[in-house]
């Protein structure tokens, strides 16, 4: 394993456990570092799985359980990366982002509202039903409050009437 894959693998390690810390000990300080671990340690795993296929390949094996798993890492990867790069720029994001800032009871229990991060994670779903078009989306995110951060988990549903 090269230099590259262990400082992914150590880091990513260590980002994730500084994250559940964070939580566990209420520490408001880069409260994302539990996702940034998850995509550095997954990296790091494609990049163990790539240099396998180099190397059996080298040799002339059969690396197919390493390529089955190394597509399978890069898909995940790859749906993480889109996800956050395209629902800030939706309408669901703005209706979250207005209803979470707008939140009385959000706000007495976090305090004003500095920040609000989304995570990796979640779903988006669009359906048509009875003519009209249905969209659903779950947010996971990080609200980032001036005396308390919280994480979230949000569901938004819309009709779209035709």
């Amino acid at each position: 394993m090269n230099n590259t894959l262990r400082f992914l693998f150590f880091t990513g390690i260590l980002f994730i456990v500084y994250g559940v810390a964070c939580r566990v000990m209420n520490w408001y300080f880069f409260w994302e570092s539990r996702w940034v671990g998850e995509m550095m340690l997954l990296a790091g795993i494609t990049g163990f799985f790539y240099n396998r296929v180099v190397e059996k390949e080298k040799y002339k094996l059969r690396a197919m359980p390493e390529k089955v798993i190394l597509v399978i890492v890069f898909l995940i990867l790859l749906v993480q990366t889109v996800f956050l790069a395209v629902m800030p720029m939706t309408d669901a994001w703005q209706a979250a982002k207005n209803n979470l800032m707008n939140d009385q009871y959000l706000q007495e229990e976090t305090g004003a509202i500095s920040g609000i991060s989304l995570t990796p994670l979640g779903t988006y779903s669009s359906h048509s039903e009875n003519g009209s078009r249905v969209t659903k989306v779950v947010f996971f995110l990080t609200i980032k409050g001036d005396t308390k951060y919280k994480d979230m988990v949000m569901h938004l549903e819309h009709t779209w009437f035709r």
